[in-house]
Parts: structure tokens; sequence; C-alpha cells
């Protein structure tokens, strides 16, 4: 498994809040959260799918979390 850290995800309500950990739950080659200060941790299975990869870009994307984190999966993430 691999972790990847979150640094400080803003979100824009409650329900935004609520969405992005639904939107965890259903990528399947996450694991496990772990929340740590202003940080959460995903424990990624490897190797992920390219669903699940593709998935995980766009809630990096969507939540403005630093891409960086997905290049220890060194996997291309389209």
């Amino acid at each position: 498994m691999i972790k990847i850290r979150c640094h400080r995800v803003w979100f824009y309500s409650p329900t935004d809040e609520a969405m992005f950990f639904e939107f965890i739950k259903r990528i399947k080659a996450i694991r496990r959260t772990e929340g740590v200060g202003e940080s959460l941790f995903l424990y990624i299975k490897t190797p992920a799918s390219e669903k699940s990869l593709r998935d995980l870009k766009g809630l990096f994307r969507r939540y403005q979390i630093a891409s960086t984190e997905l290049k220890k999966l060194k996997t291309r993430v389209k």
C-alpha cells in the first residue's frame, strides 16, 4: 500500500465535505483513511486500476489537492 497525503483540503460547504468523503468511499483502490492535524492520508492498494487512478486524479483536481502526491503510485495518470 502507498500512503498519499491530502493537506488542507478546502470545502465550500458541509455538503461538499460530505460528498468528498462519499467519493473517497467509492474509489476501490482506497483501503483506508487517516486524519492527522490538517492532513488526510489515503492508503492506496497497488497496483491500482485505471478507473481508480482516473477517479483519484479527478478527486485531486476537484478539491485542489497537490497532484504531486499521485506520483507515489509510480503509474502514469492521464
